[in-house]
């Protein structure tokens, strides 16, 4: 995809994750458009929100820096449900600074969570991580055959790519 529009969307269901099968999201496209998706990488898809569209309601945090990534407790927010977005709970269990993509592992500790999705879904990328009070990646893939684990970009390259 090279370009695309960005609607909002309604969560209608779930199929959880087990270590045989990748769960996912099932979602309503809605007829409002939030913006326009003008770059589709390896790191992430990038674009801009529509002038009008209502962001009073979102909350604003900090980069932290690849280096200020410790291992141990995190927080990812996503939309799982009819609820909107909540916070869960999670651990980064490894760090790398030599891959482009897969920087983080992280595993989803929130018992919430992993009784509605069974851990890590397809629909979840892109769901944000946040550590010490700061937006430090965001969730990119699952790891199949153990869904309570997924990788995850550092913030500062998602940044740094949808600058160039």
């Amino acid at each position: 995809i090279l370009n695309g529009e960005a609607v909002e969307t309604e969560v209608t269901s779930v199929i959880k994750s087990s270590t045989s099968e990748t769960g996912s999201l099932c979602c309503d496209f809605l007829n409002k458009s939030i913006g326009n998706l003008e770059k589709n990488t390896d790191m992430g898809i990038y674009g801009t929100y529509n002038k009008n569209y209502d962001l009073t309601n979102c909350s604003e945090y900090e980069i932290a820096s690849p280096q200020e990534t410790e291992k141990g407790f995190a927080q990812i927010i996503c939309t799982v449900d009819s609820n909107g977005p909540q916070v869960y709970s999670a651990e980064i269990t490894k760090i790398s600074y030599n891959e482009n993509v897969k920087n983080m592992i992280i595993r989803i500790t929130d018992e919430r969570l992993i009784e509605k999705t069974g851990g890590i879904i397809q629909g979840m990328s892109g769901s944000p991580i946040i550590q010490n009070g700061k937006l430090i990646g965001a969730i990119t893939h699952v790891i199949v055959n153990n869904p309570l684990k997924g990788y995850a970009i550092f913030a500062q390259t998602m940044i740094e790519q949808s600058e160039s």
